[in-house]
């Protein structure tokens, strides 16, 4: 990963992620003031908010099929339109 190649020999996808964090590193005081850069760099590797985040929806849309509520589309916007 450190390298920065990707799988097939391009730019990998936390690359950029990587270099802003170490970028931060060199000119902070202390470790806590890159916690930002560290936090988007291990999103960009493991997804955990992402996958949390699909979680509570598939759990929303489990909840309103059970009580038979309509369940929004996907090309709705946030209005409801």
């Amino acid at each position: 990963m450190a390298s920065g190649y990707g799988r097939y020999g391009e730019v990998g996808r936390c690359f950029p992620f990587f270099i802003d964090l170490c970028e931060c590193m060199l000119k902070a005081d202390t470790p806590d003031q890159c916690n930002d850069y560290r936090e988007d760099y291990k999103e960009c590797l493991w997804h955990k908010k992402q996958l949390a985040r699909k979680y509570l929806v598939d759990k929303e849309i489990r909840r309103r099929k059970k009580l038979g509520l309509p369940i929004p589309s996907d090309d709705e916007d946030e209005n409801g339109q």
